[in-house]
């Protein structure tokens, strides 16, 4: 990498060679020396994502937690407010974008919607007069009025969904709300439609007729409703994204925590202390019983046991060899046979003396 010097002041940009650098604030004594490193894009975001992590507060509260590690609290602090605030302008210039598509769509729909409008009240102006001012009666009326509610709250319920498709899924509670609510609605569409079905023939028609303009009428008024308040939106635009509490850090370090630490070692250690002992007693197993000669074919004419005595002796001697005081004598070296001669070993060896010297005997004649 070439290398290279260059003079500036803090505040002013700086390029040399492909370099652009630009030191807004610097707090430190004279000839304090900083070392800049560069990373690719990729290498910051993994380095990012191995420290910072993204939680719901409780399950579809639509509450997110940032949370964020490292030994610079302020450093932490900094990026942790910084990723919140870009957030939130990305969200402000989504929905600005989103409030301009659908201004544009609107736009274009009003003239279209206008203009069945004014063919559905033509229609029904020439029906009548056709049938010399058929009006409705005051049963129809009730049903037209209804069934105009339920269009109405319809159409409402599409333009919501076309809103909160873009923030939840079909499996959340406001989504599913609004779902239920247009099965209900279908529901009661239908049922008053059956009531229709049971009307005249002109009534029929009068009332069809009227239930095309006055749906045409309302739609026509939600979207003009919906054109203003687009416009607004997209001049003021908010998101709908808030930024409830700034990034603060923990008065203490989360990590390591050193009582856990101790807690963990020490199990840790029995767990392996134990494994150890386990594992040199296996490789180190010897003949335990005289069972296990004999069934490979190894007579077993007796047997002596170990001596507690001479045990005990033994490992007396061994820890006082490390005093000072008996570092470099030899003498009193136990003798079992002269030292304890009513040992319990001792007896077992004269014991297997005398059987050997019989056996000895016996095999002579």
């Amino acid at each position: 990498m070439k290398e290279f010097t260059v003079n500036g002041m803090v505040g002013q940009r700086l390029e040399k060679d492909g370099v652009a650098l630009t030191i807004a604030d610097i707090k430190a004594k004279p000839g304090t020396q900083f070392v800049l490193s560069q990373r690719t894009e990729l290498e910051a975001i993994n380095a990012l994502q191995e420290t910072f992590t993204v939680s719901e507060r409780s399950k579809e509260s639509g509450m997110l937690e940032l949370t964020m590690t490292g030994d610079d609290p302020q450093l932490i602090t900094r990026i942790l407010n910084s990723i919140a605030n870009n957030y939130l302008q990305q969200n402000i210039a989504r929905q600005a974008a989103q409030d301009s598509q659908s201004l544009e769509f609107l736009q274009r729909q009003l003239p279209e919607v206008r203009s069945e409008l004014d063919q559905a009240e033509e229609k029904l102006n020439v029906y009548r007069q056709q049938r010399d001012s058929v009006d409705l009666n005051l049963e129809a009326k009730a049903v037209l009025e209804q069934i105009v509610n339920v269009d109405n709250q319809l159409n409402e319920l599409t333009f919501r969904e076309a809103e909160i498709s873009q923030l939840y899924k079909k499996d959340h509670p406001t989504y599913r709300a609004l779902l239920e609510k247009r099965q209900t609605l279908e529901q009661e569409r239908k049922r008053l439609n059956k009531r229709v079905s049971a009307m005249p023939s002109t009534q029929q028609e009068v009332l069809r007729l009227s239930r095309d303009v006055e749906a045409g009428r309302a739609v026509y008024l939600q979207l003009l409703n919906r054109q203003q308040e687009l416009s607004i939106s997209k001049s003021s635009a908010i998101g709908n994204v808030r930024i409830i509490d700034p990034a603060v850090t923990q008065p203490q370090p989360v990590k390591p925590k050193k009582a856990l630490n101790v807690v963990l070692g020490f199990i840790l250690g029995l767990f392996i202390s134990v494994g150890a002992v386990l594992a040199r007693a296996m490789l180190r197993r010897g003949v335990e019983a005289p069972e296990q000669l004999e069934e490979h074919g190894i007579s077993v004419y007796a047997t002596i046991p170990m001596s507690e005595w001479l045990d005990k002796r033994t490992r007396l001697r061994k820890k006082n060899l490390f005093s000072n005081q008996q570092r470099h004598r030899t003498k009193n070296i136990p003798f079992l046979a002269v030292d304890n001669p009513a040992d319990s070993a001792v007896e077992a060896v004269r014991c297997a003396t005398n059987q050997s010297a019989f056996r000895y005997d016996g095999d002579g004649e």
